[in-house]
Parts: structure tokens; sequence; C-alpha cells
């Protein structure tokens, strides 16, 4: 019988910690120089967020016990509060409810970006309408929606989903020809990449694991590499000194005003950075990494990177069951081959017991899980109602 694929607690757990460490992988190697490879940093994010959202367990899969803290947590957690409720319960539901409030807060965030892009006046400037134009028809960008001004603004930003709009401050007005071009272009860039979506993408994934710590250091970091991607598309068309230009209107920007976090998937041209980020940004904008030392590195990472994904299937992480003080083994036919509709229960006391066939057939030693057939049989945890333990 050949056992499918199933979701579990451990499984999700087992996800939980990959991404963790996966999480902070990603931040550190940001935070020392940033990433050097869009498709290898692509490649990385996608797959790592795609391990967390699918937690499944395969057959057969190598069995980590953890005999410290863990057992003990994960019996705290399986403790009742109230009747059939548990804590483990309570948990679950404290979390849907967290992910509901940060969804309404992202949809309040989506409603403030509706509202400005109806309070956007159109640009009097005849300059900076053809300039825009210009840029649109450089970048062949048609679908790009109007270009407006509106008051309050800190710094430019690309505004709406389908067709978005780009909203300059008033500030940006006395801009020159030079520095306006930079600024239109960037922020047309983001649209070409599609920016926008995959920043929402990003804030719905962190409504839904609210409470992970790490996911916040995450969206800060891929928001970085966002901009920095975007600045070397802009730059790869640019000379040398060009491209020292657009690192100095950068700066002039920054010192115009910092944006608020208020329009939370805005692209927004000068970003939330402090000083050593602004410097990480600068550099890699006058220096570009080079193709040609990187051009074999590349494609054996995103190798390793997809076996490493595929072989993190293959191993859970569970509490270790401890074996029962008398434990009883029935004899129990392991050469039969109809072993349909049978599973392991893990009950709270350590003890494993065999269903062969929806029926109760004997209790096994956690050693017994490494051998056939019971290796190849889905584990679940056996919920024991609080007046039975009493």
């Amino acid at each position: 019988m050949i056992n499918p694929v199933f979701f579990s607690v451990h499984s999700l757990f087992t996800a939980f910690v990959i991404f963790t460490f996966g999480a902070c992988a990603c931040c550190l190697k940001e935070a020392k120089g940033g990433w050097k490879s869009s498709r290898l940093w692509s490649v990385f994010i996608g797959l790592l967020l795609l391990r967390v959202l699918l937690p499944l367990q395969i057959p057969n899969a190598y069995i980590v016990s953890v005999k410290t803290i863990l057992p003990d947590l994960y019996k705290w957690t399986k403790a009742f509060l109230w009747k059939d409720i548990s804590i483990q319960i309570l948990l679950l539901i404290v979390w849907g409810i967290g992910v509901l409030i940060a969804l309404v807060h992202l949809s309040i965030s989506l409603y403030h970006q509706t509202r400005l892009i109806r309070e956007i006046r159109p640009i009097e400037d005849l300059r900076i309408t053809v300039l825009y134009e210009q840029v649109r028809e450089n970048l062949s960008c048609a679908v790009c929606g109007s270009i407006g001004v509106c008051c309050g603004m800190e710094t430019a930003m690309m505004v709406g989903l389908f067709r978005p709009h780009i909203v300059m401050p008033i500030q940006y007005l006395d801009f020159s020809d030079e520095d306006l071009e930079f600024v239109l272009q960037h922020e047309v860039m983001h649209f070409l990449r599609h920016d926008t979506w995959k920043k929402l993408g990003l804030e719905i994934f962190c409504c839904l694991f609210w409470w992970n710590p790490i996911i916040y250091f995450l969206r800060s970091s891929i928001s970085r590499f966002l901009e920095i991607q975007c600045d070397r598309k802009v730059c790869n068309h640019l000379s040398n000194e060009r491209q020292c230009a657009y690192a100095e209107t950068l700066l002039y920007s920054h010192k115009r005003g910092i944006p608020e976090r208020k329009y939370y998937f805005a692209q927004n041209y000068i970003g939330r950075l402090n000083d050593r980020q602004w410097k990480q940004r600068i550099k890699q904008i006058i220096t570009p990494p080079s193709a040609s030392k990187r051009a074999g590195a590349v494609p054996l990472s995103i190798l390793l990177i997809i076996v490493l994904f595929i072989v993190s299937y293959g191993v859970v992480i569970q509490p270790a069951t401890p074996a029962p003080s008398s434990p009883i083994e029935n004899q129990l036919d392991v050469e039969d081959d109809e072993w349909i509709a049978s599973f392991i229960l893990s009950c709270d006391d350590g003890k494993l017991m065999v269903y062969k066939n929806n029926r109760e057939c004997g209790i096994i030693t956690p050693e017994k899980l490494m051998e056939e057939p019971y290796s190849s049989l889905p584990i679940f945890d056996a919920q024991v109602s609080k007046e039975v333990q009493q």
C-alpha cells in the first residue's frame, strides 16, 4: 500500500523551524552586503515561503526526536482548559483572530491608497508631463496610469494595483530635468517589475504569520532588495557618470523627507532606511556586481537550494515519545500486505497504539517506528478527554 502525503502538527512545526532559520539567513546575507544575484534571491525566497505554506509530511520521513523542552511544551499545549477546549485549540483561535485583525489593518491601508488616488491633482507643468511620456516610451510602458501631485507627501511613490499612478510631492516640482527623469524611471520600473503585487503578497503572508517576529525583519529585507533591484535595472542603461548622478538624486531626495509607513505596499522612491542601509544601497548603484565572476556559481547555488528544499520534506521534528513503563507488544502480522485504513496513535502517556483496518491491534515501542510496516504508517495525536485522564 502506498501511503499518501499528509499534514500533521509536527510537519507544521518543522516548516516553521525551517522557515525561521532560512529567514534569519536571508536577513544576515542582506545585512552583510546584499544578494548579488536576483535569480538566486528569488528562488531562495520563493521556496522559503512555499515551504511554510505547504507543511506536508511524506511517508517514511526521517523523524528527529527532541528529548528536551519540546516534549514538555507539546504536552502543555495538549492540556485541557475547559471541557474539550485544549491550549492547542486556544492557540489556534488566537492565531485566527490575529490573522483577521492583521487583514483588517491591511485593508485600511488599501483604503488609504484608494483615497490618495482620488486626491491626486494633475500636474500642470508641461515639462514634467513631457518627461513622463518620454520615460514611458523609453521603457516600453504603455499601461501605467497618470502622474499627479498631492499635498502632504514626503517622497514620490507609485500607488494602485491594476493601473498605478505616480504621486509627486510638491517639493519635487522644482527638481531639474535629470533628477525628475531618474525619479520617474525608478517608479515606472517598479511597475514593470510588478513590485507592488509582490509587496501585497508579502503583506498578506505577514498577516498569516503575524506571531513570528522574524517575518517582519524578512519583510524589511525583501523591501530593501526590491528597491536595490529597481536601482540596478534603471542604472543598467546609464553611463558611469549618470549612475553617480542617479545616486546623488537619491541622497538629495532623502534629505527632503522620509515617507510614512501609512501606505504599506506602495512603492516609494527613497524608502525608510538607516545610514548603514543607505550606504549599502548607494554602493550597489556605483559598484554593480560583475556577472563574469559568478556566472557558474549562481546556477549551482540555485540547484543546491532546490535540492535542500526537496530534502527538507524528508525530515520531521517532533517531541521524543518515551516508552511506556510496561510495554505490551501484541503479535502483529507484519507480513500481511493488507494494511488498509491503518495508522498509529501517539498518546500523551507515551504509548504508540497501532490500528490495522481501523481496529486496535497492539502497542509498539518508538524503536519499532523505524521498521516496516510501521515506518510507512501515518502517526496521529490521540485526543484524550480530560475526564478520561482523571
